[in-house]
């Protein structure tokens, strides 16, 4: 049984009437070398905990919203950092998109996830050095696959 909040096409016609550029925010939480990732219902691919920035809202808020929708993971400001952001362009059928991506710090070593199913419907820890394969190669996850596997933090990229 498929439980879509929303249909792809839905998504996609949302997305398109949506006026500037469309801003993202996700949290990275690694154990062990291994990334936590989840799987969206109505995506082909999986994704660190993320969500579109809403209106009145901070990426940085978004990253911590989205983090407890869909993992029921509970991570406050001063646990998180900026770790990059990312700007992907248009490939005609989406929109450009900055999506900032923080990383999660000092949280126990027992986290207790539990997927929403209404949009999220299972989690893996990732080795870091997967990440890209789990994303199908998404031009954002390749960046935060290199950047996480040699450490490395603080900067701008762009995709096409």
């Amino acid at each position: 049984m498929n439980n879509l909040v929303f249909s792809k096409q839905d998504n996609d016609k949302w997305a398109k009437k949506m006026p500037g550029k469309m801003t993202s925010a996700c949290l990275i939480i690694i154990r062990q070398n291994k990334a936590l990732m989840v799987k969206a219902n109505y995506k082909d691919h999986w994704t660190f905990p993320s969500g579109i920035v809403d209106d009145n809202e901070s990426p940085l808020d978004a990253a911590i919203r989205e983090t407890k929708e869909e993992t029921n993971i509970a991570v406050s400001k001063s646990q998180c950092s900026h770790f990059c952001t990312i700007f992907t362009y248009s490939d005609g059928d989406s929109r450009d998109r900055f999506n900032f991506a923080f990383i999660a710090q000092s949280l126990p070593d027992t986290l207790q996830i539990r997927c929403n199913g209404h949009e999220i419907s299972s989690y893996s820890w990732v080795r870091l050095n997967e990440i890209a394969k789990k994303s199908k190669y998404k031009g954002s996850y390749l960046i935060l696959q290199d950047l996480l596997t040699n450490r490395i933090s603080g900067r701008y990229f762009e995709v096409r």
